[in-house]
């Protein structure tokens, strides 16, 4: 692995985040995330805070579809813009690319 490769990788990663539109919905998600760990208060308005965890457990609910499973034989390749888990399918791409830049 060498600069290169790296450079490489990051610029096709780049490339896919202007590109695509379910793995930039889920940086924004990830960014709210961070957001929302760093946050140490709660609000003591009942009517807010009910809010807070209602968009919470929706959010919530958001993240367990990506509990995706791939079998040993793995997934046909058009099938991979299919898999709702985005840390699984972006490392799947990235993945991929690396093997292609080594074999290819």
């Amino acid at each position: 692995m060498n600069d290169k490769v790296i450079s490489g990788l990051l610029k096709s990663y780049q490339e896919r985040v202007k590109s695509d539109a379910n793995l930039k919905k889920y940086m924004v998600e990830t960014e709210e995330l961070k957001k929302s760990l760093g946050q140490t208060t709660i609000s003591l308005n009942e009517a807010k805070r009910r809010e807070e965890i209602a968009n919470a457990e929706k959010k919530k609910a958001m993240f367990d579809k990506l509990n995706v499973k791939v079998s040993k034989e793995g997934l046909p390749p058009n099938d991979l813009q299919k898999v709702d888990d985005e840390y699984l399918r972006e490392s799947l791409l990235i993945l991929a690319e690396l093997i292609g830049k080594r074999i290819g």
